[in-house]
């Protein structure tokens, strides 16, 4: 048995491997810098890369530990075959257990990621609820979220693999984990943006920098907004970004996985037509109802004698304690200017008043303050209906595409 330092094992497996310090580095997905500091036993490897050595080198940890193993080991006297199969088998399951462990690490590091964004979130709602700062709790919110969507781009940056290895079996693992980290990072990114979306009413319904927005104001809205922002997120990646990263090799795409997305894009397109022109007629109903006079939905008092038309404003005028009312008298004339009617007009009760073109200007149509504002509530109802309809019809919709495109991508995966 030869014993030796950590260091000085490795390095010495890999001048008898044939290895230089940057392939060893490519391997262990650490910089030749690292290798060297190493090998002359300034630092030790992390206890997550032992194990991956020891299978590089056909030692066990334990050696690799004590810093010993076979003298025969060293001098890279093995018989030929036997070396090269041993040395395939530990590459594979070195290869693979470091693949793991990157993305293992990259998960982890992307939880940070969300995790940042949701304290942008919490920081937001504790300024706007508890201190009544809207704007400021949204600038706040939003540095976080900055914060989150940068780290998370680095974090894939770091966890994207470039080999210089000609082996098919490794790039294909290696394009794997890309891929993997990439989708990964738009999922993350998606998120941070449905958080944006949900802060943006804080933003846009508050009247000032020193004003709030309540919770059951907020919450509603935020829902709203953040479902928008992740379709729209949603069809840009899959008309614009998913291409895009597939042609730059960024994601990988064969035949079957090709003609899926053709498929489903095409599903889209369609699904998407279907929900804007039922959002459009929807919308168009809402402008349209908004639009109309108020009075076509107003209920009418309608008198056909004076006596009635008379009593009527007098009942619904404010009357003060000494029994005087505090409103003025106003009359009804003819078209010749002879008076027909005096009544009590109090402005707070009566919203408009209509005369017919007859010689006794009879019938008299009153539109009354609370008939007006039962108008009024009345079109919000119809309204929030309408936009509550635009909503379940994207709901639908999308409840459409997710079912017929797992049908399509079963269907083209059995071929």
């Amino acid at each position: 048995m030869e014993k030796k330092t950590i260091g000085k094992l490795i390095s010495a497996l890999r001048r008898a491997s044939g290895m230089t310090q940057r392939e060893l580095g490519e391997r262990l997905f650490v910089s030749d810098k690292t290798v060297s500091r190493w090998e002359r036993d300034e630092c030790t490897p992390e206890l997550s890369l032992i194990p991956a050595i020891a299978e590089l080198f056909g030692i066990t940890t334990d050696e690799l530990l004590r810093g010993e193993c076979n003298a025969h080991m060293v001098d890279g006297q093995e018989e030929p075959q036997e070396a090269a199969a041993r040395k395939r088998v530990r590459s594979e399951k070195q290869f693979k257990t470091m693949l793991r462990h990157r993305m293992i690490r990259y998960k982890n590091l992307s939880m940070i990621a969300v995790g940042i964004s949701l304290g942008g979130l919490i920081a937001a709602m504790i300024v706007n609820l508890g201190f009544l700062r809207g704007m400021i709790g949204f600038c706040v919110g939003t540095l976080f979220l900055l914060a989150g969507g940068i780290c998370q781009l680095c974090f894939a940056r770091s966890a994207y693999l470039q080999l210089e290895e000609e082996d098919e079996d490794f790039q294909s693992a290696a394009a794997l984990l890309n891929e993997q980290v990439v989708r990964l990072c738009v999922r993350v990114i998606a998120s941070i943006v449905g958080l944006f979306a949900f802060m943006l009413p804080i933003a846009i319904f508050v009247r000032g920098p020193y004003y709030g927005l309540n919770f059951d104001s907020w919450f509603p809205l935020g829902i709203l907004y953040a479902a928008l922002a992740l379709i729209c997120y949603y069809l840009v990646y899959v008309f614009f970004g998913a291409p895009k990263l597939t042609s730059r090799g960024l994601l990988q795409e064969d035949e079957k996985t090709k003609e899926i997305a053709g498929q489903k894009r095409k599903l889209l397109k369609r699904v998407l037509l279907v929900a804007l022109v039922i959002a459009l007629v929807l919308g168009t109903a809402i402008m349209v109802i908004n639009e109309l006079p108020i009075h076509w939905f107003a209920h009418a008092e309608v008198f056909d004698n004076y006596e009635n038309f008379a009593t009527f404003m007098k009942n619904g005028s404010y009357q003060i304690s000494d029994g005087n009312y505090y409103v003025g008298k106003r009359i009804i004339t003819d078209l010749e200017g002879n008076v027909l009617c005096e009544y009590l007009h109090d402005p707070n009760f009566v919203s408009s008043i209509k005369l017919s073109d007859r010689v006794d200007r009879l019938p008299i149509t009153v539109y009354t303050i609370y008939a007006i504002q039962g108008a009024e509530n009345d079109i919000a109802f119809i309204s929030a209906w309408l936009l509550i309809a635009i909503f379940l019809e994207c709901i639908i919709c999308a409840v459409v595409y997710i079912s017929k495109s797992r049908n399509i991508q079963r269907q083209i995966e059995k071929q």
